[in-house]
């Protein structure tokens, strides 16, 4: 969704070789994003049903949750290749890992979707209805915002598969979240937000690391039940964990884990901004065409068969597995499992699977409706005729 007085309005706005710079490296970062979204899915998604500890549940729950990153990237492609048009047009997302709560994450990831609501929808509402005050106006009109962010989102489900998304873990999903946000935008409006990450002290980023992890293992939850087909398969993943000390001293390790990465990246982001302000009078645009160009050349270098066949090992299979866009194994035991069970669940989120089945005629023939099978007339029923091209 492209605001369409945006899309005029930064028509060649600026100067075009910016404009065109700007497109190139947001083609590459979303390049780099669908990379990561292989590696994820190739090698660290995990079907739910091979959950069984806890260590794999929160391997289950980061990894579904990083799958997000195959959308950011197809977006940020999608909007690089716009500006080499010339529309100088916003980014789409926003360090969406990093956000501190659940507002800022509604600001940074989709921001096109956000800008839409908010425009069309949220504004309208809250003055029509600013009379009842101003915090019962924001409540109502961010309820009805995510009200028609779910109706929207099963629209576009009913667009594409022809059926109307309405389960439970959908609806559930996004009353959890609208919750969320309209509890984390009450808190802000009464004890405010800081916007920068320039001079954090050490118990700044401390407590942003806290609040960044928090959401972030929240939302990898949340997302788990989105995806999952029903509320009981999802009580069935989570309820992998028991409650037991053990069990709870290794998720209050992998959470302390989170807020130490997250502490480290919010610190050099903090050193790098404080360092841009020092730098903000001398040209950066040179700078910034040489980082993209190298990097531009380093991946092209590393996905050459000619490259990187010359490492071996292990690190020549992974690069060269990453270089094709294929299943996962949880993907091909779906559609194994498919091919005998006749599933209509594989098209979940962010399943490249949903796109083998999309290309699938409506009038689809068992195989024992066409010329390769034929009946036996006896307990075998059906055989498969040899040699048979169909």
């Amino acid at each position: 969704v492209v605001d369409y007085s945006t899309f005029r309005r930064t028509y060649y706005n600026e100067d075009q070789h910016q404009i065109y710079q700007t497109g190139i490296t947001w083609i590459l970062r979303g390049v780099i994003h669908l990379i990561l979204y292989r590696y994820i899915n190739y090698y660290l998604m995990i079907a739910p049903g091979d959950v069984s500890n806890t260590v794999e549940l929160v391997r289950y729950l980061i990894s579904n949750f990083g799958l997000y990153l195959r959308i950011s990237g197809q977006f940020h492609v999608i909007v690089g290749i716009l500006h080499m048009f010339g529309f100088n047009l916003p980014e789409t997302h926003h360090l969406f890992f990093l956000a501190s709560g659940f507002t800022d994450l509604w600001r940074r990831i989709n921001i096109y979707w956000k800008d839409f609501m908010l425009k069309v929808f949220y504004y309208p509402t809250f003055f029509r209805i600013r009379q009842w005050g101003a915090n019962t106006s924001l409540i109502f009109a961010t309820a009805f915002v995510f009200f028609l962010t779910w109706f929207f989102h099963a629209y576009q489900w009913f667009w594409l598969r022809g059926t109307f998304l309405l389960t439970v873990p959908d609806m559930l999903f996004w009353f959890i979240l609208a919750c969320l946000v309209v509890v984390n935008t009450l808190y802000e409006i009464r004890r405010g937000r800081k916007r920068t990450l320039r001079s954090m002290t050490v118990g700044d980023i401390a407590a942003l690391a806290l609040r960044t992890a928090g959401t972030f293992t929240v939302m990898a939850v949340l997302w788990s039940l989105w995806s999952s087909d029903s509320i009981r398969d999802w009580i069935a993943l989570i309820s992998v964990v028991e409650v037991t000390p053990e069990n709870i001293a290794v998720l209050l390790l992998v959470f302390l884990m989170i807020t130490v990465v997250f502490g480290l990246v919010i610190w050099i982001s903090s050193l790098v901004n404080n360092k841009s302000d020092t730098n903000a009078k001398q040209p950066t645009s040179s700078r910034s065409t040489a980082v993209t160009a190298g990097a531009i050349v380093l991946l092209f270098l590393i996905g050459n068969p000619v490259i990187y066949s010359q490492i071996g090992g292990k690190a020549q299979e992974l690069i060269s597995d990453l270089t094709v866009n294929r299943l996962s194994d949880r993907e091909a035991a779906l559609l194994q499992r498919g091919y005998y069970e006749d599933l209509i669940g594989v098209n979940r989120f962010n399943s490249q699977l949903w796109e083998i089945y999309s290309k699938r005629p409506s009038d689809w023939p068992t195989i024992d409706e066409t010329e390769a099978a034929r009946q036996t007339g006896d307990n075998l029923i059906v055989e498969l005729v040899p040699s048979t091209s169909i």
